[in-house]
């Protein structure tokens, strides 16, 4: 019989994967390092409000990791572009680490006042250790079923690459209702 239990990151933190415990032994594995939140809200043309989530923990897709590393500490000469634009999508898949910005651009909403934009707060403040990309958009058109986010590094389709993903609540929105998406970054 083993003196090991392994205990999932919901009970032990949001920092860690897996401990084992035994024999008053504790290993900590997998910190993370890149961490992101993001959370999402209606502002109805009513003027009330609907938090569809709030600092919910993304996932940072393998593509999007790959081009982390190479700028920040791989090429001395590289000129990838800020992962800063948003982008929505009614797709009902949860998100994993293998999609693409192709695979993103398959089930991305491209009209309607929902269409891939620059975040309109791109925020971070030296000596922290977050920043913060916020964009509200306007709905043009009635949608119904937004339920997922996504940031990339260029508003044009056919190029660039994905960075993070995230579902919400899905929301049905109606000409002139907003949707507000920030997401929150922190290293380290």
């Amino acid at each position: 019989m083993s003196n090991v239990e392994t205990l999932s990151m919901t009970d032990i933190g949001e920092d860690t994967d897996t401990v084992k415990i035994g024999k008053g032994r504790k290993i900590v594995e997998n910190r993370k390092v890149i961490r992101g939140f993001m959370s999402a809200v209606i502002t109805r043309v009513d003027g009330t409000e609907e938090v569809l989530c709030h600092n919910k923990e993304n996932l940072l897709v393998n593509e999007g990791r790959d081009k982390f590393h190479e700028a920040l500490y791989q090429n001395a000469t590289a000129t990838q572009a800020a992962f800063n634009f948003i982008g929505l999508s009614v797709d009902v898949a949860a998100p994993v680490a293998t999609n693409t910005r192709t695979t993103w651009e398959l089930i991305e909403i491209v009209a309607g006042g929902l269409i891939r934009i620059q975040a309109s707060t791109r925020n971070h403040t030296g000596g922290t250790n977050t920043t913060d990309l916020i964009h509200t958009f306007t709905a043009t058109a009635i949608h119904t079923a937004v339920q997922k986010a996504a940031t990339l590094d260029r508003i044009t389709t056919g190029d660039g690459f994905l960075g993070h993903q995230n579902t919400f609540i899905i929301a049905n929105l109606e000409i002139g209702d907003q949707l507000t998406i920030t997401w929150t970054f922190t290293l380290g």
